[in-house]
C-alpha cells in the first residue's frame, strides 16, 4: 500500500507500548450522547452497552448522557457511573424522531418537501 504524498503515515503503536496502556500525552476524550427519549427502549439498551462497554476499557475518558427529561435512561446511566443530564429539547428538537412519534400528530417534524 501507497501513502499518497503529503500525507504522513500513521504512527504504529505496539500493543505493549506505554501509549497503548493508556499513558499518553493527549487529554481523554470527552463523549455526549443526546438521547430523544427518557425511557429504556432497544436503542437506550445498546446505549447503556456502549457506555458499560467504553467506561471498562478507557475510564479516563469523560462519558455523559443528555434526554429530554428525568426517567429510567438516566438512573441506568448514573448507576454505570456516567454523567446524566435531564435537558428538556427545544420544540422543534422534540418533533424531531422517536421523542415526536406520538401525541402532535406529526407537528413540529422536520419536512424536507
Amino acid at each position: 500500500m501507497t501513502v499518497p504524498a503529503g500525507d504522513p503515515p500513521l504512527p504504529f503503536v505496539p500493543a505493549d507500548s506505554d501509549e497503548s496502556a493508556g499513558v499518553s500525552a493527549r487529554p481523554p476524550l470527552s463523549i455526549v450522547y443526546l438521547s430523544a427519549s427518557a425511557a429504556v427502549g432497544g436503542a437506550e439498551r445498546a446505549l447503556l452497552d456502549l457506555l458499560a462497554s467504553l467506561r471498562a476499557a478507557e475510564p479516563a475518558w469523560r462519558l455523559a448522557v443528555v434526554a429530554p427529561e428525568e426517567g429510567p435512561l438516566l438512573a441506568a446511566v448514573r448507576a454505570l457511573g456516567v454523567d446524566a443530564r435531564a435537558l428538556p429539547f427545544p420544540a422543534a428538537l422534540a418533533g424531531l424522531g422517536d421523542a415526536g412519534a406520538s401525541g402532535d400528530g406529526g407537528r413540529g417534524r422536520l419536512s424536507l418537501l
